[in-house]
């Protein structure tokens, strides 16, 4: 039986930094830095904005409170008309880069790769490049630009203008941050650290950045990186996607995850997500029941989630909890998750093993749900067949098999077991039909299973034939063997 979901992503709405708000948190002008508290409400910019739809200043202040607030494309609509108000100023440049990235950043986190975003990075590369005529924005310019430059795929040109930057001023932690995250996903990602470290001491409030330095300090020293993690929580850091960061950044010694993720579980208690990270770092150590009390926290705050129930679900297989392990899996096959693919994968392996313990009741179970999710598998049909024909609900049986023969009629193993089911029943030439179907198909189960029913009707004559020819391909089948030494030893006492 296997033993667990593959590991991948987990597809949620609250996605991991590395898989993507990692790149967005690289810029601080994307949302980072929070408001001043004496500065005005959106609300209040918005309503001055309408007021005087040309003043510029009014504009200006209303595009930075729309990148502040994660609204990019709002930002980007005002610093498209910021610049047909004021001309083609270089502060102006700079904040329709900062608005084009952040806007290019929103539609690469939703998996967007077109043309599109490729113009947005463009724009941000002209803008960054004139605003950064201007000597007093010169550094945030080209930090900008080399921002594009990784997004266009231009990782060594990005490189060179941040070792710029950083000549220039070597306290910049942005371009601090950025260059260590370019490091962290290249080939020496022990290499990002004291570019992490150095960003993360600059500017302590960026979560994105700590988590990066937490990423590279693991490849030295699980400890280590679960310290920097301990610190984000103790000074109430800790946000919807720490806990993902934490387990895929310290899966490798499941004690130091546990740890950190029991952490963030007291700091947000009500956090679906810390709960379910708890319990693969739980499931990852062995302690299988207590993995499953969190994936039971983490479902009691979000019902139903199907990711939750199929790592729940091989928690239970592993606690041999098989029952449950069904009761889980059952309800991820009807749910579009990528773990659905080894729900069914596991849920058919299983079948089988529950058919050797004659648990024909479970295997019927499974056959009804993923007859419904994967008719395409004749496989399926005929575990369900199979199934009610064991537990002796004929009729359905019988229609299972007769649905799957119109679908499948190449199936030799659905001509057999149909075979099996009506001559159980006592129709013989419905069975004979059946086995003939199989044979003619090249199944020597079907050859043989029609000798035996010929043997049975009393067509010796048939059966002796039948079985020859069986014993012809294989003579080490023990059922043709004992068949045929029947008819032998038939005629040998009718001979006396």
């Amino acid at each position: 039986m296997i033993d667990r979901p593959e590991d991948r992503a987990r597809p949620r709405r609250r996605r991991a930094r590395l898989c993507g708000w990692l790149v967005l948190g690289c810029a601080s002008w994307a949302g980072a830095q929070e408001p001043e508290a004496a500065a005005p409400s959106l609300e209040t910019l918005e309503a001055r904005a309408a007021e005087n739809p040309e003043d510029a200043g009014s504009l200006r202040a209303l595009v930075r409170a729309y990148l502040a607030a994660g609204r990019s494309g709002d930002a980007l609509a005002g610093a498209t008309r910021l610049l047909g108000l004021g001309g083609d100023a270089p502060e102006d440049r700079l904040l329709l880069a900062r608005a084009s990235l952040a806007e290019a950043d929103r539609l690469i986190g939703e998996g967007e790769r077109g043309a599109y975003v490729r113009a947005l990075l463009a724009d941000v590369e002209q803008s960054a490049r004139l605003a950064g005529a201007d000597a007093a924005l010169a550094v945030e310019a080209r930090v900008l630009l080399a921002h594009a430059q990784y997004r266009q795929g231009a990782a060594g040109a990005a490189r060179e203008t941040l070792g710029d930057v950083l000549a220039e001023a070597p306290d910049q932690a942005d371009a601090l941050a950025l260059r260590g995250y370019l490091t962290l996903v290249g080939e020496r990602p022990e290499d990002a650290v004291e570019d992490l470290q150095r960003a993360a001491r600059l500017a302590p409030e960026r979560v994105d950045v700590r988590v990066h330095w937490a990423m590279a300090l693991a490849r030295r020293s699980a400890a280590a990186a679960a310290d920097v993690f301990v610190a984000l929580v103790q000074e109430g850091r800790a946000d919807e996607r720490l806990a993902g960061d934490v387990y895929r950044t310290l899966a490798v010694d499941p004690a130091a995850a546990e740890r950190v993720l029991r952490a963030v579980q007291a700091a947000r208690p009500d956090d679906a997500e810390a709960c379910f990270w708890l319990g693969r770092a739980l499931a990852d150590g062995g302690r299988h029941a207590e993995a499953i009390a969190a994936y039971d926290r983490s479902l009691a705050l979000l019902p139903d989630d199907a990711t939750v129930l199929a790592f729940r679900g091989a928690a239970r297989g592993r606690a041999n909890d098989f029952s449950g392990l069904v009761d889980d899996l059952l309800l991820v096959v009807r749910a579009d998750v990528p773990e659905r693919a080894w729900a069914v994968h596991r849920l058919q392996s299983d079948s089988a093993w529950f058919a050797q313990q004659g648990d024909w009741q479970t295997v019927a179970r499974i056959g009804q749900v993923l007859i419904e999710t994967d008719p395409d598998d004749p496989d399926v049909h005929g575990n369900l067949g199979l199934a009610l024909m064991r537990l002796d609900r004929l009729d359905e049986a019988d229609a299972v098999f007769r649905a799957a023969a119109e679908l499948f009629p190449e199936s030799i193993r659905l001509s057999n077991d149909h075979g099996l089911l009506l001559e159980g029943a006592g129709r013989y030439q419905e069975a004979e039909e059946r086995f003939t179907r199989a044979a003619d198909l090249g199944s020597l189960d079907g050859a043989e299973n029609l000798a035996v029913l010929c043997l049975r009707q009393g067509d010796v004559a048939a059966a002796r034939q039948r079985f020859e020819a069986v014993l012809g391909q294989d003579p080490a089948r023990v059922r043709s063997v004992a068949g045929y030494a029947r008819i032998l030893l038939a005629d040998t006492f009718d001979s006396r």
